[in-house]
């Protein structure tokens, strides 16, 4: 009796695919190599940048203790100078709205709020620390899409705090001032 070596199905194919696996091994044997030394350059990055990242916060951590020191303190100074204001009023004096008192930014209650609506401030140094900020927030977008020297832009933060209030809209009044500025100076040039 004769015995026939009975072969599976597909041997053929998977031979075929051992050999080709068998090809590409020293390639993922390099690979594999170069792996360690590629996750060590990965992490020794992200170590430096988590550093960096972690400079960069304690500095802006300290920054805003600084601003809410300077802010406590503006605050403070805000309400003692309106005291001393009202007192003087008391007595009949009232001085000039100037070079260093703007009755404007100074007194929240100047300012007229909607009781009925949800942004109502029944504290005024709520109100006013929310006005001083939208303004801030408008100044600053307002700066970055207008082009402007470093000495005008430093003009109109002066303008600003010495000469305006809180208004509403105060694109349109800073674009005048930047052109009555850039007027001025082009005339003290020629």
């Amino acid at each position: 009796m004769k015995h026939d070596v009975i072969k599976p199905p597909g041997r053929e194919a998977v031979n075929e695919l051992l050999k080709e696996l068998g090809s590409h091994v020293e390639e993922i044997e390099e690979l594999l190599e170069r792996l360690p030394d590629c996750i060590e350059e990965y992490l020794d990055e992200a170590d430096e940048t988590l550093a960096e990242a972690e400079i960069y916060l304690d500095a802006a951590s300290r920054d805003r203790s600084i601003n809410r020191m300077l802010a406590s303190e503006l605050k403070a100074g805000r309400k003692e100078l309106l005291s001393l204001l009202r007192l003087l009023e008391d007595k009949g004096i009232r001085p000039p709205e100037g070079s260093y008192i703007h009755y404007r930014r100074l007194d929240p209650g100047l300012y007229w709020q909607d009781a009925d609506v949800p942004f109502f401030y029944s504290d005024p140094d709520e109100h006013y620390f929310s006005l001083l900020s939208e303004q801030v927030t408008k100044l600053v977008m307002f700066e970055e899409r207008t082009p402007m020297t470093t000495s005008e832009r430093k003009a109109l933060r002066e303008y600003v705090i010495c000469k305006m209030g809180f208004e509403p809209d105060p694109e349109k009044e800073w674009l005048q001032f930047l052109d009555g500025l850039r007027s001025s100076t082009h005339q003290v040039a020629k």
